[in-house]
């Protein structure tokens, strides 16, 4: 499932609720289809970027929201999610801990959350 508008903004909103209110004010900037799609003007997108590096705590709970998305995402492994990513961007620079990365991800998730048994696994390139 490829997100829209309502399934962009309810994570945005889930990680602006992790953030602690007496904080500095934090700025995501949405680009490309994922800012078409939060308008209406596309129907969905296949990724969200932003356009500035997320700081430590935005990061965090970002995070933690990916986390608990992670079964949503439809994902049988990290290396599944990974071989994808590179199969979607076939020019990307190569990352050889993108697959321990994911797999952090689905970990984080929980018995709950992620995969049942999932093994950090290596990297799909």
């Amino acid at each position: 499932m490829e997100p829209d508008g309502r399934t962009i903004r309810a994570p945005v909103g889930e990680v602006a609720d992790r953030l602690p209110p007496e904080d500095p004010q934090h700025l995501v900037v949405l680009a490309g289809g994922s800012l078409l799609a939060w308008h209406g003007l596309r129907e969905s997108t296949r990724d969200v970027d932003s356009l500035r590096p997320l700081d430590l705590e935005l990061a965090r709970a970002a995070d933690a929201v990916g986390a608990a998305l992670w079964p949503l995402a439809g994902f049988g492994s990290p290396q599944q999610a990974a071989e994808q990513f590179w199969n979607a961007y076939p020019h990307a620079a190569d990352d050889p801990d993108l697959g321990d990365f994911i797999a952090g991800i689905a970990e984080a998730a929980g018995p709950e959350g992620g995969p049942q048994g999932l093994q950090q696994q290596g990297p799909a390139r």
